[in-house]
């Protein structure tokens, strides 16, 4: 019951902010963390460990209840989802709803997209979800390095699977990852999307 009891509350504080103009229909959840801090939760373990793989910020069963919860209610999760772990249980949860509340609900959003296992990639166009990209991270910089430093190469020729996604069906978009950076980084985004280059000419070579 409390767990239902905060869903309802999160359903219900879209309704402060609705107006004529303005019909907030979202509710967005950090499902995993980030791969600098080693919590985006990964299908394989870390360079270097034996089992830690990062976590979720709810149980499994909780992402379930809530995902299948809100689109019962007609309300679009957006699933902030960085490790191939954490897209996958995100998408487990979209599959449940979809059983449960029929094929025809809300086109829910997986935030970043950043790592999506190649079994999982066709699953987009299967369970209408919308895989967002933050292509303003896509050149080479100490924090790609970085990442480079904490995952399995095979792990990072997972990274930014937009090709891989689209030729299976799915439909993305991009964002800003505001307020993180700029919004008008949307433009840089443009650009790092296309060319894989560091935009303002710094660091040589494409990611």
């Amino acid at each position: 019951a409390a767990v239902k009891g905060r869903w309802d509350y999160i359903a219900g504080k879209r309704l402060m902010y609705r107006s004529e103009l303005v019909d907030p229909n979202a509710v967005k959840f950090h499902f995993d963390g980030v791969i600098p801090g080693r919590t985006a939760l990964m299908l394989e373990p870390y360079r270097g460990e034996s089992e830690w793989r990062g976590e979720t910020n709810l149980t499994t069963e909780e992402i379930i209840d809530v995902v299948v919860y809100l689109d019962r209610l007609g309300i679009r999760v957006d699933a902030h989802c960085m490790g191939s772990g954490a897209a996958r249980q995100f998408l487990d949860a979209v599959e449940v709803a979809r059983e449960k509340n029929g094929p025809g609900g809300k086109r829910h959003q997986m935030t970043h997209s950043g790592f999506v296992n190649p079994q999982d990639r066709r699953r987009f166009a299967e369970l209408n979800v919308v895989p967002e990209f933050s292509p303003i991270y896509w050149y080479p910089s100490p924090a790609v390095e970085g990442m480079k430093s904490l995952l399995s190469d095979a792990q990072v020729e997972e990274a930014f699977p937009v090709a891989p996604i689209l030729a299976a069906g799915g439909r993305g978009v991009i964002g800003t990852d505001w307020p993180v950076t700029p919004v008008e980084g949307i433009w840089i985004g443009f650009e790092t999307l296309v060319t894989r280059e560091d935009p303002w000419g710094e660091v040589e070579g494409r990611l």
